[in-house]
């Protein structure tokens, strides 16, 4: 063989990819927990989403009447009256 030869074979091998063995095992086994993982996340995220239903949307509506809030001219009326008393 000659030196040329046995540069092109080894360019040859060089740039060929790698036999991994096991790669197709390896990403079977990274699905499976992720499969897993987003199933009961999903659950859960559903079931603490529930839970928290009521009162997230009682402070919801609450700091929005809040923000919202106007007084009647009578309240305000009333409310300077009170705050001129003092």
């Amino acid at each position: 063989m000659s030196a040329s030869s046995q540069l092109q074979q080894s360019l040859a091998e060089a740039c060929e990819p790698p036999q991994l063995d096991g790669v197709d095992d390896q990403a079977t086994s990274a699905v499976r927990p992720f499969i897993v993982g987003t199933i009961v996340g999903g659950v859960a995220g559903a079931l603490l989403g529930t839970a928290l239903s009521s009162h997230t949307r009682g402070f919801v509506v609450g700091l929005f009447q809040m923000v919202q809030r106007r007084l009647a001219t009578s309240d305000y009326d009333r409310l300077r009256f009170e705050l001129l008393l003092q």
